[in-house]
């Protein structure tokens, strides 16, 4: 069954609003879908006004998110407001991103799956977290539970062992435990997507797999611990040179890469599907998407901003094909 949505913005002075009523909008103009859209009423009406005068086909945009509105689109007003700021940070939106938030994991945890707008990182920091993003701040609401960061981008996937980490601690982050709780909640999510199985590939942390052992037994360790696991019949292999592993033919052999640090699971996905992927956090007990781009403040309110992305995150998290 299709799953409800409930939509947060993001930072207001980002693009978020501009792409989210924009994604909203070619979703909602097809299928009548239950969203909840958190937003003021009068950072709707702007960003509405925005799409009408600066979109191509802004009317159509506006006359179809005006339409959900009195069908299946049902607008949540957070108590802050907005502060009057385009195109930078500014700590003053902070009390709206932080109760914008509040609401849809309240929402969230009533079924919905919770799509986040793009909210720079300078948010994570005023609140007291340093080197987080969503993923940190979700998961701080659920102790015990270990998030991983998966990227749907259509015919492949992506997820990264570690998150904003600095890189000379990867290789002391990542454990037997580690690796076997992302190969599972990846291959549950995988299959909850698939009637295809294929495998889990890990990739290398050394180059050339540190020759096996010739300068580095870091992933002979890891082949070990994949073999563990394999003999157990859960579908993974590797570890696999990373410099050969995303070529286009070899992404499609498996239901989704593993990687060890940021950078080398980003890389690929913003050079291979930078419009359209969707960042997924499994491992919670709710399930979070968001588009995989920033707040894109040089282009903000300004009707420059793709809704590719956002759109794709409302179609994995409706549960729904994206078309």
């Amino acid at each position: 069954m299709p799953r409800p949505l409930v939509v947060t913005v993001g930072d207001p002075a980002g693009i978020g609003p501009e792409v989210a009523l924009r994604a909203l909008a070619r979703l909602l103009s097809t299928r009548s879908h239950p969203v909840a859209l958190v937003a003021t009423r009068p950072l709707l009406e702007k960003t509405l006004t925005l799409l009408e005068q600066c979109v191509e086909g802004g009317t159509s945009v506006v006359g179809a998110v005006r339409k959900a509105l009195d069908d299946c689109l049902t607008l949540v007003e957070p108590s802050c407001q907005v502060a009057d700021v385009e195109g930078r940070w500014s700590s003053a939106q902070q009390p709206f991103i932080r109760e914008s938030l509040d609401r849809g994991v309240a929402l969230a945890e009533e079924g919905a799956c919770l799509v986040t707008g793009p909210t720079d990182k300078r948010f994570f920091l005023a609140e007291g977290m340093s080197l987080a993003g969503h993923t940190e701040f979700l998961a701080s609401r659920y102790p015990g539970h270990e998030p991983l960061m998966l990227f749907e981008a259509g015919s492949f996937r992506i997820a990264v062992l570690t998150r904003h980490i600095p890189l000379a601690t990867v290789t002391q982050a990542v454990t037997k435990e580690t690796l076997v709780a992302a190969v599972r909640v990846a291959s549950t999510y995988a299959k909850n997507q698939s009637t295809t199985v294929r495998p889990i590939a890990v990739a290398a942390v050394d180059p050339h797999c540190g020759e096996w052992g010739a300068f580095s037994d870091v992933d002979l360790q890891v082949r070990a611990w994949i073999e563990d696991l394999a003999r157990e019949g859960v579908p993974v292999t590797g570890p696999f040179a990373a410099d050969t592993l995303f070529v286009p033919h070899r992404l499609v052999e498996f239901d989704a890469i593993l990687c060890w640090y940021h950078d080398q699971g980003m890389i690929p996905i913003k050079l291979l599907r930078f419009a359209s992927a969707v960042n997924v956090t499994l491992g919670l007990p709710i399930l979070r998407v968001s588009p995989a781009h920033g707040v894109a403040y040089d282009i903000a309110w300004q009707g420059q901003a793709d809704p590719g992305s956002f759109f794709a995150a409302l179609c994995v998290g409706a549960g729904i094909e994206v078309s």
